[in-house]
């Protein structure tokens, strides 16, 4: 999964649904923090579920914003209020989880080895959408790479380049496929296989917290709402 965004109605659909499955690992491509307002409790159902989380960019901003007031502001004036909520709020095992957080990861199984980057493997910031070029991105990954989990488009993408399988599970907190459900895959990587999955969940309680203490920010209410409801 990827791009949580504090949204924990959206990611407690999700653990519900792998309650009823049988896995492994539950791999996160970055983007825990940001937007919305629940970051200490999705980092809280993480950590029970052992997941392997990655840092995104927005966890970037939040130690950057840490140090630097001034940047905290224009994080707060362009994403809303989540990244000072978590300034306020984490504890120090908060902390120590967001500190932990690699910029890419590496899963071997015995049928070849998952790579899990937030942006591309070229870059953590770049966006690599359904429609992008790929050239060039096998170059920077490691030796005997045969999956690539993305994240940060918030847009699902099952792809291949060569023999590398380019995933992203969509966004689990704040999608922009038109889709509103929290999106999510699971990768069986002895049949080779991906299912996208797509959750319902009360996107009210979310939307109205959006509206309610982020007036000045609409798209973060607008971005989950029905489109025949906008």
């Amino acid at each position: 999964m990827s791009d949580i965004h504090g949204n924990l109605p959206a990611l407690l659909a999700v653990t519900a649904a792998l309650s009823e499955m049988d896995y492994d690992h539950v791999l996160v491509a970055g983007d825990t923090l940001g937007y919305y307002a629940n970051t200490s409790e999705v980092l809280n159902i993480l950590a029970s579920h052992n997941a392997l989380v990655i840092a995104g960019n927005h966890e970037r901003m939040y130690f950057r914003a840490q140090q630097d007031e001034n940047y905290l502001a224009k994080v707060t004036a362009k994403y809303g209020t989540s990244i000072q909520g978590s300034i306020e709020k984490f504890t120090a095992s908060h902390m120590l989880q967001v500190q932990s957080m690699p910029e890419q990861l590496n899963l071997s199984t015995e049928s070849g080895l998952v790579c899990c980057f937030h942006g591309s493997p070229r870059n953590s910031d770049e966006y690599v959408y359904p429609d992008s070029n790929l050239d060039g991105l096998n170059n920077f990954l490691p030796d005997g790479t045969k999956w690539v989990v993305l994240g940060h488009t918030h847009h699902p993408m099952d792809r291949m380049s060569d023999s590398v399988r380019y995933i992203n599970p969509g966004s689990v907190g704040q999608p922009r496929n038109q889709i509103k459900k929290s999106q999510w895959a699971m990768l069986d990587t002895k049949l080779d296989s991906v299912q996208f999955f797509q959750q319902e969940y009360n996107r009210d309680v979310v939307i109205g917290w959006a509206e309610q203490t982020q007036a000045n920010l609409p798209y973060l209410a607008e971005v989950l709402r029905d489109i025949d409801s906008q």
